[in-house]
């Protein structure tokens, strides 16, 4: 919802940092070498009959690429198996 480049200027102008969830069909963000980034973190979890899988990459980008003053990008991904259904 607030994912827009005029609300990351405002909290720069403001003197603060942001950190925005984007969605993975913006196409600078499907052009970063994900698959040659080395996985940072995995997670595992069990709860309300579903097993989870979290994997996390971080990659350094060039600043202004996607937001203003942007330094970093994140990838996200869960996976989600229902244990009775699978």
């Amino acid at each position: 919802m607030h994912t827009q480049r005029a609300h990351a200027e405002h909290v720069i102008a403001a003197g603060g940092h942001y950190l925005l969830v984007v969605k993975g069909n913006q196409k600078q963000l499907r052009r970063l070498p994900w698959r040659q980034i080395p996985l940072q973190a995995r997670t595992t979890g069990a709860r309300h009959g579903r097993r989870e899988v979290r994997r996390l990459k971080v990659c350094t980008v060039r600043s202004g690429l996607f937001f203003p003053h942007v330094v970093q990008a994140m990838e996200i991904k869960r996976r989600r198996t229902h244990r009775k259904t699978g």
